[in-house]
């Protein structure tokens, strides 16, 4: 297999169907090696550069293109065989909309080997992309450090390089610092020279790889570290943790679950990690959770560092973030999708994987009850717009991929994999994963290579079932009956939230693996449902029927009123993600316009002795669903808050405010969703508990254990003023645990003080808070119904800044959201208007997200018309 493939487009080949092409580089050459010698200089924020690539020569070209961006050019040379071309000015042109530089060589290469060496500047940006500035405070002092990050598209910000995850190669890499700094790369140091003020840290060789894997950080650091023992020969690696200012001693959790996945995943995979070293580290500024460059994995503070006593769920967050990027060594790194279109084969895999490693390192967690409750419930949200996308969407230009880095391709990728594990079977799985890592390893593979390892393994048409559910966006709804005892009939449609599905929207039919409980009966019945319409036979004797049993399949079902009837009573007797399952659907459904609102709310009485966390977090989102509905209608919002006391008041206050001895690591978790619930059924005994242990923990240092501290802070300011409101915004500026300052900064937008909201909007683009925490804040502003508008008002008027300081990326996507929460269909329409009106450069970067905003906006409008008066109709007649 040639292990310089170039992309093979063997899907989507829209070149042959005459349509939009993908802004890609000439493959008329391509990269064998690259020796690239950077320069940083952290008082001007600049950095000098020199690059050689090795390259073979396809067919014969006169010109070289490279990806390039905020780059400027000394001169290059190109030379084949005896021949050296110099290139200064006019020879070397760069292109900025398509992010490219050519290189104008007057004759042409021929087929065969050569070499460009390239001499140019960049700037150590503050855009937390490419090769980019990064402050810490360090004793008082300010201090800079120097790092990377490069994917999707962002190497080409770094260096001249074919920026395209097929085209891979070698790479070494030199950085030329003063002696006070220490340098990190992909690779272990190689050696380290002195000369003129200034040390040389060469680093080893690179396997081959994509670029935008490629990662070097220059700062001061200090580190913990320790090793594991390969499986296969026994020999050991080295894993080290880094931070800045003393924080690494915060990573030791961290440090200690990298040392158990990195054997688990070579055992799973039969593949030993590929590199002699892991690090990891933590950036003070960095965009996303983490980044998982080969052999130097980046992450945001708040991911890898915490204190000895930090929350279960702060425990849990780094945990799996770990074994997330670890994941992507093999999947992604070792075996890279072809382009990004696939870029689910990587994330998709990696979100998967995260949770199977944890549950192996953590079992007594439960971890895949948060699966359910945060990756398949919050895919399922998404992906029921009408403005989804597919698992496999096209990408033309480089600004559109950082809009995919979304739930379709972590959370639906992950679903559907679940979903397709427990059809194939655990063990066909993993051996499929054995044949597909060995086969494409330092190479690219596309989906549907992926499915021939997997059909190998499971003797199952994989691709068959499968291809539906990654190529076509949307889900279907089973509308299922039971017209005779033993016969079920089931009808599948594609759900949409709006409830609005035209014949044009409703052409595809998936294939459905499914798992179908019957009471009555010892094992489920598993199926795979084929047509728009099917019969199943089912035991004539089976007292109810739950379809899609343990919540694996990626649908909602929508039950007969006489099958509900009969399944409702057995609820409580359920195990735990179908007792979700059933609620969450009835309360989608009800959205959609599928069902009554009141229906939802009469099944949620049954579960009035609910104890379970995952099933809980289900009834929350109910009621928090509602209660947006309601919102400016103080009668029925107090209607709705008696409602939700007679179903969570018994558990609430049984579990307590204290730790008991020998409870489960799990339950900590659920005392604090339970005094959630509390707080919003106006429970005043609750309320009044958390705002005096606020003032403990605050002014007389009474501990507080970090588990509470969310509902506490969030409760105190809802219900609190603007001194409050300073004591936590004081422990973002001034903590030292990232972890809890993460919790503060997303307590802020808590409070109903408007003055206080336009603050904390005031606070997204300052010196106060950092760029990387910025849309946090404003989207748990925006969440508040009470800084919905303050939100919405801020992001319209400041939105040029806002695009100059995060340069486009996922991050501005992530401010487009903000909008999103509105209730009131004249405000899609503002949020149009609005959009028409910025740059078309702009727009690239957040089309899609102010579509999905649009439309989920429009769907809760019509919910809240629809139904707003008649769910206060039956709040009434429950008091």
């Amino acid at each position: 297999k040639d292990s310089f493939r170039l992309r093979s487009d063997r899907l989507f080949d829209m070149a042959s169907e005459g349509k939009k092409q993908r802004n890609v580089l000439p493959t008329c050459v391509r990269p064998v090696h690259y020796c690239i010698v950077l320069e940083p200089d952290l008082e001007k924020f600049t950095f000098a550069g020199n690059v050689s690539i090795d390259l073979k020569v396809v067919q014969p070209t006169n010109t070289i293109v490279l990806n390039s961006l905020d780059l400027t050019y000394r001169g290059a040379t190109v030379s084949q065989g005896e021949t050296t071309v110099e290139l200064q000015g006019a020879e070397i042109k760069t292109d900025d909309k398509k992010e490219h530089v050519t290189f104008a060589l007057g004759k042409d290469l021929t087929a065969g080997d050569a070499k460009i060496t390239i001499k140019f500047d960049g700037i150590l940006n503050d855009k937390l992309k490419g090769f980019y500035r990064s402050q810490f405070t360090s004793g008082g002092e300010k201090k800079w450090m120097a790092t990377t990050q490069f994917e999707p598209t962002d190497a080409r910000r770094a260096v001249p390089c074919f920026d395209e995850p097929a085209v891979k190669a070698t790479f070494s890499v030199s950085l030329v610092v003063p002696p006070k700094y220490q340098c990190l790369g992909n690779m272990p140091e190689k050696k380290v020279t002195e000369a003129d003020g200034k040390k040389t840290v060469e680093f080893d060789i690179t396997p081959i790889m994509s670029t935008y894997l490629l990662c070097w950080i220059v700062g001061e650091f200090d580190v913990i570290e320790s090793k594991y023992t390969r499986n296969s020969t026994g020999g050991d690696v080295q894993v080290r943790l880094f931070g800045c200012d003393g924080k690494s001693k915060l990573g030791q959790f961290a440090l200690d679950v990298a040392c158990k996945c990195l054997p688990f995943y070579e055992k799973y995979f039969a593949i030993d990690y590929p590199l002699p070293k892991s690090d990891l580290i933590a950036i003070p500024d960095f965009s996303a959770g983490a980044m998982e460059n080969w052999g130097l994995v980046t992450y945001r503070e708040a991911a890898l560092l915490a204190d000895k006593d930090a929350s279960v769920a702060t425990k849990q967050r780094i945990c799996m973030t770990v074994c997330h990027e670890l994941a992507h060594q093999w999947f992604g790194n070792l075996v890279t999708m072809d382009w990004w279109q696939e870029i689910w084969l990587n994330e998709g895999f990696a979100c998967y994987m995260q949770y199977f490693s944890t549950d192996a390192l953590f079992p007594e967690w439960k971890i895949w009850d948060d699966f359910v409750t945060l990756h398949y419930t919050r895919s399922l949200e998404l992906d029921g717009l009408k403005s989804s996308h597919a698992i496999e969407v096209e990408i033309y230009e480089a600004q559109e991929v950082d809009e995919i880095f979304d739930a379709i391709s972590y959370s639906k990728g992950a679903s559907v994999i679940r979903m397709m594990v427990n059809w194939i079977g655990e063990d066909a799985f993993q051996k499929g994963l054995m044949d597909h890592l060995d086969r494409f390893k330092y190479s690219n593979a596309t989906t549907l290579d992926l499915w021939a390892s997997l059909s190998k393994s499971s003797g199952k048409d994989v691709a068959a079932v499968m291809t539906n559910w990654t190529r076509e966006m949307g889900y279907p709804i089973l509308s299922v009956d039971r017209p005779s005892p033993d016969t079920l009939k089931v009808v599948q449609h594609r759900f949409l939230s709006s409830g609005c599905t035209d014949p044009e929207d409703d052409k595809v039919i998936w294939q459905v693996p499914i798992n179908i409980s019957l009471g009555g009966q010892d094992k489920p019945l598993s199926v795979v449902l084929e047509g728009r319409e099917q019969e199943v036979k089912i035991p004539a004797d089976a007292k109810w029927v739950k379809l899609n049993a343990g919540t694996t399949t990626f649908c909602r079902v929508a039950y007969s009123q006489s099958m509900l009837d009969s399944l409702v009573p057995e609820i409580k007797n359920l195990p735990t993600y179908d007792r979700l399952n059933i609620l969450a659907d009835s309360g989608k459904a009800a959205k959609a316009g599928i069902q009554g609102t009141t229906a939802t709310l009469t099944l949620l009485e049954a579960y009035s002795t609910e104890s379970e966390y995952a099933v809980l977090a289900a009834v929350a989102d109910i009621l928090t669903d509602v209660e947006t509905l309601l919102h400016g209608d103080e009668e029925a919002e107090k209607l709705l808050a008696g409602f939700a006391k007679k179903i969570v008041e018994k558990q609430g206050l049984e579990i307590g405010w204290d730790s008991k001895d020998g409870e489960e690591s799990t339950v900590p978790r659920l005392r604090a969703l339970l005094k959630s619930l509390l707080v919003f059924s106006k429970h005043q005994e609750t309320i009044d508990t958390c705002k005096e242990k606020f003032k403990q923990f605050t002014e007389n240092n009474v501990p507080l254990v970090a588990d509470l501290r969310g509902v506490v802070y969030t409760t105190t300011l809802k219900n609190g003023g603007q001194a409050e409101w300073e004591k936590v915004l004081s422990m973002y500026t001034d903590g030292t645990d990232p972890a809890e300052k993460d919790r503060a900064l997303r307590c802020l937008g808590s409070t109903k003080d408007a003055a206080l909201l336009k603050r904390a909007m005031e606070l997204t683009v300052s010196d106060t808070v950092r760029s990387q925490d910025g849309p946090i804040l404003a989207i748990n502003v925006a969440r508040n119904a009470s800084g919905t508008q303050i939100a919405w008002d801020y992001l319209k008027t400041n939105w040029n800044k806002l695009y100059d300081v995060y340069n486009g990326g996922f991050m501005l996507s992530m401010w487009a959201k903000v909008p999103g929460f509105f209730v009131e269909a004249e405000k899609a329409d503002e949020l149009e208007k609005w959009f028409a009106t910025i740059d078309a450069h702009q727009q690239q970067a957040c089309s899609r997200t102010v579509i999905q905003s649009a439309e989920g906006i429009r769907s809760s409008a019509k919910w809240k018309a629809r139904e707003a008066a008649v769910i206060k109709e039956f709040l009434k007649g429950k008091q």
